[in-house]
């Protein structure tokens, strides 16, 4: 349950399947759509909808709630799957989560770790191995033009990394610069003079690796 005071400022937005927010109106032809709830610009919850009916959702943990309720109130009184996002650490503007996905009988199945920033855009994303705590899969990172409001729109690179943390593609989902079918391999990244000259790899540690999740620095 979330419990708030009376000076929080709540606001409500809705996404379609693409991440693009849309209105009330807009929402009556759709089936599948997500739900933000977001507290004192903090993103408190989203709720994901499909052919109208919650499928799953994700919570974001302050430091006085209890996971055990949490899980004990949405996925077994429920009867439904949950991320739970909790053990948040911030510097500056991004704040980094631990999160696992707890199904309708209250057994974690997957974990990991997501950073966001001020805006609650997804910067850095992974799963965990639950026994050995090890990227499993990929980790990926995101980064932003800062030019649009909707999130998708603005993403300027999506990096993507092996489980040991080194980097193997590079994505550029809005076709900016190259075929985001195709992505770009590492080394041909770094030697395109057009990219380098506004995205200079040197000053972009941050992407270099998988590690560390947590930026040091504005990026």
């Amino acid at each position: 349950m979330i419990i708030k005071n009376k000076n929080m400022a709540t606001q409500k937005k809705i996404y379609n399947i693409y991440g693009n927010e849309i209105n009330k109106i807009q929402l009556s032809s759709l089936s599948d759509y997500s739900l933000k709830t977001i507290i004192d610009n903090k993103l408190k919850m989203v709720e994901h909808f499909e052919d109208k009916l919650l499928a799953d959702g994700e919570y974001y943990l302050e430091d006085n709630e209890n996971i055990d309720d949490l899980i004990q109130e949405y996925c077994i009184n429920k009867k439904q799957r949950w991320y739970f996002h909790f053990n948040k650490q911030t510097y500056g503007i991004f704040t980094l989560w631990d999160w696992k996905a707890v199904n309708s009988d209250g057994i974690a199945y997957f974990k990991g770790k997501r950073v966001l920033d001020n805006k609650n855009r997804k910067v850095f994303y992974c799963q965990l191995n639950l026994e050995t705590e090890e990227i499993k899969g990929e980790a990926i990172k995101i980064a932003y033009q800062n030019i649009h409001d909707d999130e998708n729109t603005d993403i300027l690179f999506k990096f993507k990394y092996n489980a040991d943390g080194s980097l193997f593609r590079i994505e550029d989902p809005n076709e900016i610069y190259f075929d985001k079918v195709m992505g770009s391999k590492p080394q041909d990244f770094i030697d395109d003079i057009d990219i380098q000259a506004f995205f200079s790899w040197n000053e972009h540690e941050y992407y270099h690796s998988a590690l560390p999740f947590l930026p040091n620095e504005n990026i």
